[in-house]
């Protein structure tokens, strides 16, 4: 947690698998926000007992910053946590930014089945090497959202933490399978708002991202040119600017 300057409140949410290391990159090139909060909220997550993302969401609640309701931003599962602390309502929220949610359930929300039915069975496929213990089960789901052979091209001690944290991954696979959202719900969320979609994604990542950006009330969809869906690693710099572009909208005149 970083305490300073007179910038919103920033609360950085990850993905998974991940840890707050995803925002490093991005977070050293943010000064003056007078707190931030990364948490890590995968680190005590049993992969035998289901975790409802709305359980996600009350953990992170639990380390809300004092004072003005803070700028969110959320990456990849770290999305939908960030969405269901917004329509939650416990914590005030200021402005959402979500990086390539992998909120595949908003899609069935709006009627787009045609684009859900595919991701539904890439990951019940994924769901079921895991339940099998596939040693490399975990291709399946790295090269749906980044590409196929995305795994196969990984570093060696990259695709090994990736194996490590399979379980745990598919803990959150499948909350984000049993999530429910009403449409009604998700635009009556009109906070600000960006969805952003890597230029180098699968066009998955693209139906998502452009789901929920309709969805939500008031929301503007971005593609950040050349990012997949490693952004924040890849393109920190990138977000940053989001982040800061945001942070000048709702500072005060």
């Amino acid at each position: 947690m970083l305490a300073s300057g007179d910038n919103p409140n920033l609360v950085l949410i990850h993905g998974s698998p991940g840890n707050a290391q995803t925002w490093k990159g991005v977070a050293d090139r943010l000064e003056g926000y007078r707190t931030v909060v990364s948490p890590s909220y995968l680190d005590d997550i049993d992969p035998a007992v289901p975790l409802p993302t709305i359980d996600v969401a009350r953990t992170i609640e639990a380390t809300w910053p004092a004072g003005d309701p803070p700028l969110v931003v959320g990456h990849s599962y770290g999305s939908n946590v960030a969405l269901h602390i917004a329509f939650g309502g416990n914590v005030s929220v200021g402005a959402l930014i979500l990086l390539e949610p992998v909120a595949m359930r908003v899609l069935v929300a709006l009627g787009r089945d045609a684009q859900f039915a595919p991701m539904e069975a890439a990951f019940t496929d994924y769901l079921a090497q895991v339940d099998a213990k596939a040693p490399d089960a975990v291709t399946t789901m790295v090269d749906f959202w980044f590409g196929r052979g995305a795994f196969g091209k990984m570093p060696p001690p990259m695709q090994d933490f990736l194996r490590t944290q399979t379980p745990t991954n598919a803990v959150n696979v499948r909350a984000s399978f049993e999530e429910r959202y009403d449409a009604g719900a998700l635009k009556a969320l009109t906070m600000p708002a960006l969805v952003a979609w890597g230029g180098a994604s699968p066009s998955e990542n693209h139906h998502v991202a452009a789901g929920v950006a309709d969805a939500l009330g008031n929301a503007e969809l971005v593609c950040i040119d050349g990012a997949t869906h490693a952004m924040p690693q890849t393109h920190p710099a990138e977000i940053a600017a989001l982040i800061e572009d945001m942070a000048n909208f709702l500072r005060p005149d």
